[in-house]
């Protein structure tokens, strides 16, 4: 899940891992190559280089994969991509992913997007996963689960510019009310926000959103990675990651 946005600065590219996971299988689709020099993608965890990378030689397009390398990560891990190495030419990629398997018996629900702005004293509603933008309509952010019984957790969001000089919120929704997890975002500031003792029990016809309230009368603030944990009765699962990072 996520969207695969694209930045000059790795912050707003970043997602901060809940739980323990090993990154592996980086793929990406050159969909348009006339750089002419190679480009190289890597897997960048806490602001340096992984050894998942790839290299995608000049002039040519196409799907390109590490299938060797792996990442090991912990909880309170920073990961994004990075793409390098144009000198002249261009390139267009489609969002490089990387699979994640847990360690454990979990798994994240990744969204992003290009920062969505939220105006002051409104309320909007956004998918768990995926790059969706922001709706005053909550059935337009609702979808089931799917995943059987279990325990979301680790609600955390990345607020790029915050110019409201209130309080504002984010909460898991859960069948179109009120869920067990909320997320205070303190007036006029940037960064991490995020729940660490809330939790939402599901089953696999549940359905979940969530819900931002934006405080103020003036300004706006801006949401960029939203995530949470899924805690499942299986040994290990393996979610997708779309991360196309620093260019």
């Amino acid at each position: 899940s996520g969207s695969g946005m694209s930045s000059t600065t790795e912050a707003l590219t970043e997602y901060k891992l809940a739980a323990a996971c090993d990154l592996k299988n980086l793929q990406v689709d050159a969909y348009l190559n006339t750089s002419t020099t190679q480009v190289t993608v890597v897997v960048r965890k806490n602001g340096g280089n992984t050894v998942v990378t790839l290299n995608i030689p000049a002039l040519t397009t196409g799907a390109f994969e590490d299938t060797s390398n792996v990442a090991s990560c912990v909880a309170g891990d920073l990961v994004t991509t990075a793409v390098s190495g144009v000198s002249s030419g261009k390139y267009i990629l489609l969002a490089p992913v990387v699979d994640m398997l847990s360690t454990n018996n979990s798994f994240h629900f990744l969204a992003g997007q290009s920062p969505v702005i939220v105006s002051a004293g409104t309320t909007r509603y956004t998918a768990i996963g995926g790059g969706g933008s922001f709706s005053t309509t909550e059935a337009d952010a609702t979808a089931k689960l799917g995943v059987g019984t279990a325990t979301l957790s680790k609600l955390r969001v990345y607020i790029s510019v915050n110019g409201i000089t209130a309080a504002s919120t984010m909460t898991t929704r859960k069948n179109t009310a009120a869920g067990g997890q909320s997320a205070s975002i303190t007036a006029s500031t940037t960064g991490w926000f995020e729940d660490p003792s809330g939790s939402d029990s599901v089953v696999d016809t549940d359905t979940m959103s969530y819900r931002v309230v934006a405080g103020g009368s003036t300004s706006d603030v801006r949401f960029t990675a939203l995530q949470m944990l899924a805690t499942v009765s299986s040994a290990a699962r393996t979610s997708r990651l779309s991360l196309v990072g620093v260019a």
